[in-house]
């Protein structure tokens, strides 16, 4: 006998009666421990003292800690807004991108998931990529083109995301003043490399960038450099 998905089982039980304990708030509790102690505080005793139900309730609901994780993810993925008439694909890639930055900005454990959690497919993840392919698609792509569009988008949020939330990080570890605190404790290590003469464009950058601490303007500018290029690339 084929086993049930989690999300099979979920299924079955929205449709029961008087539930007083659901999957949602097991999700939502669990994001409320992770937001405020890190996944590592994520636990079954943890999150059954949340929830105020005794520990063996929660396995009425998931079989392990990566079944809860795989709730949490499905929680914060994003939530395209559905449109009416023609659609513009670059305004829905672009909702998907800034959407993910701000999920990912809001839970800083994201970037902490495990492989099988960062992996998961879940139903609000399977919803968010099927606006955007579906905003793609009557473009004259392949398949391979449009979810390689996707693919691309989703890294780059990510990957600007978990550097923006590296440095605030550090920021506050370290107790600095922001940003520009920062660049004064890390200004010997770049005077003595900028010193070498090696790397004179970056000096460039270093004495006239106007932009680097703008956070939001610079993911807009490189978003839209994506967004361009698979314009011109794929001519839509």
């Amino acid at each position: 006998m084929k086993q049930k998905t989690m999300w099979e089982k979920i299924e079955r039980a929205s449709k029961a009666p008087d539930l007083r304990l659901t999957h949602t708030m097991i999700a939502q509790a669990a994001i409320r421990i992770a937001d405020a102690e890190g996944l590592q505080g994520v636990t079954l005793r943890r999150l059954a003292s949340e929830l105020e139900v005794a520990t063996m309730a929660i396995y009425r609901y998931v079989s392990s800690k990566e079944d809860i994780l795989e709730l949490m993810v499905d929680a914060v993925q994003p939530q395209i807004k559905p449109r009416k008439g023609v659609v513009n694909w670059r305004d829905v890639v672009s909702e998907l991108a800034c959407d993910l930055r701000a999920s990912m900005k809001r839970h800083e454990w994201i970037g902490e998931l495990p492989p099988r959690a960062r992996l998961a497919l879940t139903p609000r993840r399977f919803a968010a990529i099927e606006s955007v392919l579906s905003s793609l698609d009557g473009q004259d792509l392949t398949v391979d083109s449009m979810m390689l569009i996707v693919e691309t988008v989703s890294a780059y949020a990510s990957g600007v995301t978990a550097s923006e939330i590296a440095r605030k990080q550090l920021i506050g570890s370290a107790g600095l003043p922001g940003a520009a605190g920062l660049r004064k404790a890390l200004g010997p290590q770049m005077a003595w490399l900028l010193n070498t003469g090696q790397y004179p464009t970056y000096e460039r950058y270093v004495r006239d960038a106007k932009d680097r601490d703008r956070e939001d303007a610079r993911f807009r500018a490189g978003l839209e450099f994506i967004l361009g290029g698979v314009s011109a690339s794929l001519k839509i």
